[in-house]
């Protein structure tokens, strides 16, 4: 089942950004403070993070027959530094096994890096937050789609969405992730909806 494109777009935007205005009254709900004191979960300290989602992608090119395209699994790897309790910084790399058209024939896979910035929304064990990023997208592709032809070139990108981390324990998260990557130049036909589901591994804060 294809998601529409403009859905996608809106799914990500929704969680980039108007998710945002809620989190104040969610956080009514959840004792972050009493969190930490009780359990020592602190689940908003500053810190560095590494972690590793599954996804899947969707495509959002639209070609002529639905239903011809072949979304591919992935592996997205990311590594930042979470601070002042809201923010994070870091960078993320997604790799994606081939897109697979069939009429006309062309395959497309893709490995993308990006600069991210997250804002969060602390809500004790949940954390959700709203992505922003930008970085570069190369593709190695075989046989032509609209503008994107044979060879192995990259572009600028933009990546967008957000996510929610589930604190389980004081080092380790549940991290889901919903991202739109938008290609630019001549990838700009590769768009794409990525959805993500892992591991995130919390490193203690440094002593100074």
């Amino acid at each position: 089942m294809r998601i529409p494109s403009f859905v996608a777009m809106l799914l990500a935007v929704f969680l980039a950004m108007v998710v945002g205005p809620a989190g104040p009254l969610l956080a009514d709900e959840w004792d972050d403070e009493a969190a930490s004191e009780e359990t020592g979960l602190e689940p908003a300290r500053d810190g560095w993070y590494l972690g590793a989602n599954y996804v899947r992608a969707f495509e959002m090119w639209h070609p002529h027959d639905p239903g011809t395209v072949q979304d591919p699994n992935g592996l997205s790897v990311r590594v930042g530094f979470r601070f002042l309790e809201n923010w994070a910084l870091g960078f993320q790399y997604e790799w994606l096994d081939d897109f697979e058209l069939d009429t006309p024939e062309f395959r497309a896979s893709g490995n993308v890096l990006t600069f991210n910035g997250r804002f969060y929304w602390p809500l004790g064990r949940i954390q959700p937050y709203g992505l922003f990023g930008i970085g570069y997208l190369q593709s190695s592709r075989e046989g032509s789609f609209k503008r994107v032809v044979d060879g192995a070139t990259g572009n600028f990108a933009i990546r967008t969405g957000g996510g929610v981390d589930w604190v389980l324990t004081r080092n380790w998260v549940l991290a889901t992730e919903a991202v739109y990557v938008l290609p630019t130049g001549n990838l700009n036909a590769i768009q794409y909806l990525s959805l993500g589901i892992g591991l995130q591994y919390r490193f203690e804060p440094f002593v100074y």
